[in-house]
């Protein structure tokens, strides 16, 4: 009996069916380290350190929409059932997220036993059942124990809607449903100041939007792309790196009008095209090989560093350090954040999705006839 293939670790291990974009996997790498320096800084008070990298998150999506649309759309979307897709995602993402949980989790003890929060066991237990739920909770962030799980959420319910409006997709209605979703994130943008919403319920619906706008766009270019519609853009390696790398570190007031065209500019616009362009170059052998990298580091490092930073930082700041030691202390955390990441990837989750892969083949197997 054939049956769906796992999730997508990266782009590169997506069904094969014409084409490598390895190009994405290292994008997606690049922003996942950004969103890492950005904690960092705002753990320590830093100013301008990485503020704007919050886009990464509209970047994650755009990303999301294309790869969830290429590896799946003529495959598991098509033929298989709501239950299959969902335990193909959740196997792919839950291995890790269980890891962060239980770095966060471990976290919130260790600063509850330091005085600097109090909680109860029983709200601790809520707490994990609503993350595991993928359920926001009121409060300052939406999920406590592991604040960035709120745009993994959002991804998870927007990919069980990708598959229940998989039959409604056309390049004609992705075309006059995008301008809805984009007036939807301009005017959260304008509201909230800027797209770094999502994390909380005060300002989730412009997560949502964010979300619906930046995945339709990047499902669009697929089904753009597997057409042979989409315009020929001719941009180096390093270019479209170095614009996004730009669009993450750009300085800007935040939670201004002017933050919020920005912002506007970048999910609208910008990443859109850097997206369309990506998957337009093929990568060198040696830059393919680093791209696989990043991308195999991408999803570990975002979904288990805030814990892992958030505990060196608070550290170091009961030592009452000066200003440039907390500067010259952010890359060694940030490289403390990767090394994690990796073992988690290498010896928990990998080896946990080969188990699970290999368990559902067993279960599957026909069974050997009479003798």
């Amino acid at each position: 009996m054939h049956r769906p293939t796992p999730a997508p670790e990266t782009i590169a291990d997506a069904p094969r069916r014409t084409v490598h974009f390895g190009l994405l996997d290292g994008l997606r790498g690049v922003a996942a380290i950004a969103v890492v320096l950005m904690h960092i800084g705002e753990i320590f008070l830093l100013p301008d350190w990485f503020p704007q990298a919050y886009l990464a998150v509209p970047f994650f999506f755009v990303l999301s929409g294309f790869v969830i649309s290429y590896a799946y759309e003529d495959g598991l979307m098509r033929t298989g059932r709501l239950r299959d897709f969902a335990r193909v995602r959740i196997e792919r993402l839950y291995p890790l997220l269980l890891i962060g949980l239980g770095f966060g989790a471990a976290l919130l003890v260790i600063k509850a036993s330091f005085g600097d929060d109090r909680f109860s066991l029983p709200l601790l237990i809520g707490m994990i059942v609503a993350a595991l739920a993928m359920i926001p909770l009121p409060g300052p962030a939406a999920f406590t124990i592991l604040p960035p799980q709120w745009s993994l959420a959002i991804e998870l319910w927007g990919n069980i809607a990708h598959f229940a409006l998989r039959r409604w997709i056309s390049v004609a209605r992705l075309t006059l449903a995008l301008p809805i979703f984009f007036v939807a994130m301009a005017a959260a943008a304008f509201v909230f100041g800027g797209l770094g919403t999502g994390w909380s319920l005060a300002n989730i619906v412009g997560g949502i939007a964010t979300f619906a706008f930046c995945y339709g766009a990047g499902i669009l270019i697929h089904h753009l792309w597997k057409q042979n519609r989409l315009p020929r853009l001719r941009m180096s390696v390093w270019l479209i790196a170095g614009l996004l790398v730009a669009s993450l570190v750009m300085p800007q007031a935040l939670r201004t009008p002017a933050n919020a065209v920005r912002d506007i500019l970048c999910a609208g616009l910008l990443y859109p095209l850097l997206l369309v362009a990506a998957i337009q170059v093929e990568p060198g052998a040696r830059l393919r090989a680093i791209s696989d990298w990043f991308g195999r580091l991408s999803y570990p490092l975002y979904i288990t560093h805030f814990p892992v930073v958030s505990f060196c930082c608070l550290a170091l700041l009961r030592f009452d350090l000066p200003q440039w030691a907390l500067y010259a202390s952010v890359l060694p955390i940030a490289g403390v954040a990767i090394v994690a990441a990796w073992l988690m990837l290498t010896r928990v989750d990998e080896p946990a999705r080969r188990w699970l892969k290999q368990s559902r083949k067993a279960r599957y197997a026909p069974s050997a006839g009479p003798a």
